[in-house]
Order: structure tokens, then C-alpha cells, then sequence
């Protein structure tokens, strides 16, 4: 499957979103393939949004401190 993460850090300042792209990568992943991403506390990450084919399957884990 082809899978695009969009990482970024989002907040409201004054009324208006600010948005900034901490991570924007595009992979294929193969069944039974692994991949780990990590984005560290002072990369201020606070959102990830993860798109696949229409055909693809993705199982997640998430580990939050």
C-alpha cells in the first residue's frame, strides 16, 4: 500500500490557525512490513494524519506519553 503521513503542529493564535509541517513523507508498505516513526516531545507534533489507497489496510499502534 502506498501511505502518506502529514505530521504537523496546529494552534490558535488570535483567532487564526497556525499550522506548521513537522513531517511529510510518502512510502509504500508491503504486507507484513513494519515501519516505526517517532516525533520526539520538542518537535511539538501534535497531529498526524495518515491517508492509504483505496485498497490498502494499515494496522496502527500509538504509544503517548
Amino acid at each position: 500500500s502506498t501511505v502518506r503521513v502529514h505530521v504537523y503542529h496546529q494552534e490558535w493564535v488570535d483567532g487564526s490557525e497556525q499550522r506548521e509541517t513537522v513531517e511529510d513523507q510518502t512510502f509504500e508498505l508491503r504486507n507484513g512490513e513494519v515501519r516505526t516513526l517517532e516525533y520526539p516531545i520538542a518537535t511539538g507534533a501534535n497531529y498526524v494524519m495518515i491517508e492509504l489507497d483505496e485498497a490498502g489496510g494499515l494496522k496502527l499502534f500509538t504509544k503517548q506519553p
